[in-house]
């Protein structure tokens, strides 16, 4: 880990920023010849997505760099377990990745992209730092590398940063081919980067794991969840760039930087063009100048917790709703006697298989969103039409409370029996939006 100081260069008058290379590595003949070769290849590199390295040099037997001086904070102190606006990440996104196609053009490879080797200025410029120090840890032996982490990520847990001894590059943020011991190129930044963009867009990492070997086995195995299902703010062509960044096959992911960048630029482009286009009917809307921020989907964007409480809250209200009618079984067979004589176990056997259903229908669905399930919204949609004339059935049994609460009441707690599921579809849409097949073969949101 190096430290790094505020300086000004007497020579030139600037202010500049001294990396000193850390004192166990001080000594070491190898690490001090290749930090000077990676050095000149990182300083070769003049782009304004990329932090300029001066010079190295050594002061009273201490090697260190002199590159440019940043005022801002890094990448990971910006997300701080919490999504960016999407102009952001789309801005950011773009500027990063201008800086890797640069670099990549050079035949560099950084290997350990992650939020905390990326600074963003007071500018809102993103710059990329760091360059070729992950190589100054190379052992040139096969299937084995040591590892590197240069800065620590700030809210993530020690199982998630580097494993010493074990690969290069931070491990929350390293490629399939990282981790594989396989030959690296450029493509393995650019799986690192859809890990960025990920944690932009969502606050959280895509690839989690309580140990170094269950992220390791995530990294390798398992799908992460769609950016869209945790942020709905997320549109549905930045979600497709993600979840190919983080393609598995680094022959299926971007083969280029430059690609990539042609994507995030395309979504942000057709994103202004279309704020710009309702600019004037938002504004009528909002006389008062307030503005309703939507989703990919069509839907205002909102805190999801709340959300997910009502619904728990319904699927509970029709559980007990069930159980009450259970309870009562005797009496809705005598009931049936009185309304429809001869009728038998008719509708008692009726209310029972549909109970018996709704039971089982309301259990799958609050176990869902008590665990978040990521495909909540197109299973419900699923349901819907089997819950719906079910819960519509269900509603005139309040009708069976006449001579109790009377009426009134009886009618009032019908009517909103008849609402509730078309509130529950609502509350649905907005927690975990879900594109349409229309959206899906025209590209955009609903």
């Amino acid at each position: 880990m190096g430290v790094v100081y505020e300086a000004e260069d007497s020579k030139l008058g600037r202010r500049v920023a001294l990396k000193f290379l850390a004192d166990e590595l001080i000594h070491d003949p190898n690490a001090v010849l290749r930090l000077r070769r990676e050095a000149r290849t990182a300083s070769a590199l003049n782009h304004p997505n990329i932090c300029t390295i001066y010079e190295i040099d050594e002061s009273d037997g201490k090697i260190f760099i002199a590159m440019e001086l940043m005022e801002g904070e890094t990448l990971r102190e910006l997300i701080s377990s919490k999504p960016l606006a999407l102009e952001s990440v789309l801005r950011l996104g773009s500027q990063i990745a201008d800086g890797l196609d640069a670099a990549h053009s050079r035949g560099i490879v950084h290997r350990d992209i992650k939020p905390a080797n990326i600074f963003v200025t007071i500018c809102g410029q993103a710059k990329i730092m760091d360059f070729g120090l992950a190589k100054l840890f190379w052992e040139e032996r096969p299937n084995r590398l040591t590892a590197v982490s240069t800065l620590p990520t700030a809210g993530i847990a020690e199982a998630h940063l580097t494993s010493p001894g074990a690969t290069v590059g931070t491990l929350a943020y390293m490629s399939t081919e990282q981790v594989r011991g396989l030959e690296l190129d450029a493509r393995t930044d650019l799986f690192s980067f859809g890990v960025v963009l990920y944690e932009m867009a969502t606050g959280s990492l895509p690839f989690r794991g309580q140990t170094s070997g269950l992220i390791l086995e995530s990294i390798l195995n398992r799908n992460p969840v769609s950016a869209m299902s945790l942020n709905p703010a997320v549109s549905l062509d930045l979600d497709r760039v993600i979840q190919k960044s983080l393609e598995k096959d680094r022959e299926l992911r971007y083969q280029t930087a430059s690609e990539l960048r042609a994507d995030l630029r395309r979504i942000k482009r057709d994103i202004d063009a279309g704020t710009s286009q309702s600019d004037s009917s938002q504004a009528s809307i909002s006389p008062s100048g307030s503005s309703r921020h939507l989703s990919a989907q069509g839907l205002p964007i909102v805190n999801r917790q709340p959300l997910r409480f009502l619904l728990i809250a319904l699927q509970l209200m029709y559980l007990v709703f069930y159980l009450v009618a259970l309870d009562r079984f005797e009496d809705i067979h005598r009931l049936a006697q009185i309304l429809i004589p001869g009728s038998g176990w008719g509708l008692p056997m009726v209310v029972l298989v549909t109970a018996g259903i709704g039971i089982a229908a309301r259990l799958y669905l609050l176990s869902s969103i008590t665990f978040d399930h990521p495909q909540l919204g197109t299973k419900f949609r699923q349901l819907y039409f089997l819950l719906l004339p079910l819960d519509q059935l269900w509603a005139l049994s309040s009708l069976l409370l006449v001579t109790r609460i009377g009426l009134g009441l009886a009618f009032g707690a019908m009517a909103a029996l008849l609402y509730c599921p078309f509130a529950q579809r609502t509350l649905v849409r907005m927690a975990y939006p879900v594109a349409s097949p229309a959206t899906l073969k025209s590209g955009g949101g609903i």
